[in-house]
């Protein structure tokens, strides 16, 4: 007879769900130009966020435009991408890419563009501080 600790770690493998991974690609017009507290907290938020999902991928920003992709569970995607497509500070938003994978492309997470408005290393110390526990 197996113990409550056996039928736990047991051999039922298939029962385990893995989280579906999704990819969710766009481009859009910086609502905002010239304003770059308006571009640091979008910096800020962005790290925030994409630490508190697990998120993977990068935000570039240049020439007034952002290119994001991201990966990420199903649910945290969907999160972000529908926050993104509601926010005002961007503009004619283009969807590129929405569609599961079935692994990460990025190991981690970048902001390309950013150094203008936001010194990396001390604004991503004072985000990690801001990020409570999901």
């Amino acid at each position: 007879m197996q113990s409550k600790a056996d039928q736990v770690s047991g051999t039922d493998e298939e029962s385990i769900e893995t989280p579906r991974l999704m990819r969710f690609s766009y481009r859009s017009e910086y609502a905002h130009p010239g304003d770059q507290e308006v571009l640091r907290a979008i910096g800020h938020s962005t790290w925030r966020n994409n630490q508190r999902f697990k998120i993977t991928g990068q935000l570039t920003f240049e020439n007034h435009s952002f290119v994001q992709v991201m990966e990420g569970t199903a649910e945290a995607v969907a999160i972000l991408s529908a926050a993104i497509l509601s926010d005002p500070r961007h503009g004619r938003v283009v969807v590129d890419a929405y569609h599961e994978v079935d692994a990460r492309s990025f190991a981690d997470w970048r902001l390309i563009g950013f150094d203008e408005v936001m010194s990396l290393t001390e604004d991503q110390a004072e985000v990690q501080n801001d990020i409570s526990p999901a």
